[in-house]
C-alpha cells in the first residue's frame, strides 16, 4: 500500500484519523502545528507527540509535497519551474517578476 502525503488531509480528517487508531483526538491540533507552524521535515522532530502515535505516522504518510526537478531563469527576471508530484505527475510554473509578481501554474 502506498503512503500519501500528510498534507493531503484535513485536520477533522486527521483527527478521526487517529481516534481510529485509538489515539488521543487532540494529538491531531499538535501534528498540525509542527506542519504548519513550525514547518518540521520528519515526524521525529514532533517532539511532543507520543512515539507510538509517531510510528503510525511514519507507516501511513510521508511528509513530501513537491520536488523540484527543472528550474530555468531567464534574463527578464521569470523563473520557470518543473515540480513532481508524489504519484509522479508533473506541474509546471512562471514565476515572472515585473511591477507585481504573478505566478501561473
Amino acid at each position: 500500500m502506498s503512503k500519501s502525503s500528510i498534507y493531503g488531509i484535513t485536520l477533522e480528517k486527521l483527527t478521526d484519523w487517529l481516534v481510529e487508531r485509538d489515539q488521543k483526538g487532540f494529538r491531531a491540533k499538535q501534528i498540525w502545528d509542527w506542519l504548519y507552524r513550525k514547518r518540521v521535515r520528519s515526524f521525529a522532530e514532533m517532539t511532543n507527540v507520543p512515539k507510538e502515535t509517531l510510528a503510525l505516522l511514519e507507516e501511513s504518510f510521508v511528509m513530501e509535497t513537491l520536488e523540484k526537478e527543472i528550474i530555468q531563469e531567464s534574463k527578464d527576471g521569470t523563473t520557470k519551474y518543473l515540480f513532481k508530484l508524489q504519484d509522479g505527475n508533473l506541474i509546471e510554473t512562471v514565476l515572472m517578476k515585473q511591477n507585481t509578481v504573478y505566478l501561473c501554474v
